[in-house]
């Protein structure tokens, strides 16, 4: 499994200024910001030939986006999978016209080396076996998940 490299974070942190403070577990989880989803999109071609940063950054823009998605679903009393599952599995009824918007950025992003970015794919993807979602799983398992098997 890929992890994000010191290398990539360091630099990555002083691209961004992001708050690191060394200590950091889940890097791309604990410095996602939710209000930075299109800065770190409009930067990403800068540096998607490094795979090192692709990867860092790849994985900071999906943890943010889904984190924006986490604010507003958050406020609904059930579990991501059930509010999935409400919408009949249909990420027009789920997501935001805005959500839809930014996820044909971050998604293009993720089909262009689908391969190279399988761990975080797989890891965001809905499960149905288990019932469980990330925010923007749906919208993971829609794109990629229930293909996966015939593409990797």
């Amino acid at each position: 499994m890929k992890h994000v490299t010191r290398y990539a974070e360091d630099t990555l942190c002083r691209m961004f200024s992001l708050p690191a403070t060394g200590e950091e577990q889940d890097w791309e989880v604990e410095l996602a910001d939710d209000g930075r989803v299109e800065e770190f999109l409009a930067r990403y071609p800068e540096i998607k030939d490094d795979d090192e940063l692709a990867f860092g950054l790849t994985w900071l823009i999906v943890a943010s986006f889904d984190f924006r998605i986490w604010d507003r679903m958050s406020d609904i009393e059930l579990d991501f999978y059930d509010i999935m599952e409400n919408c009949g599995f249909d990420v027009a009824k789920a997501y935001t016209s805005e959500e839809l918007g930014l996820w044909v950025e971050v998604s293009t992003i993720l089909l262009d080396r689908k391969v190279f970015f399988k761990e975080i794919i797989e890891y965001f993807s809905i499960n149905h076996i288990e019932r469980t979602a990330f925010p923007s799983g749906l919208l993971f398992g829609n794109t990629f998940h229930w293909q996966l098997d015939d593409q990797f």
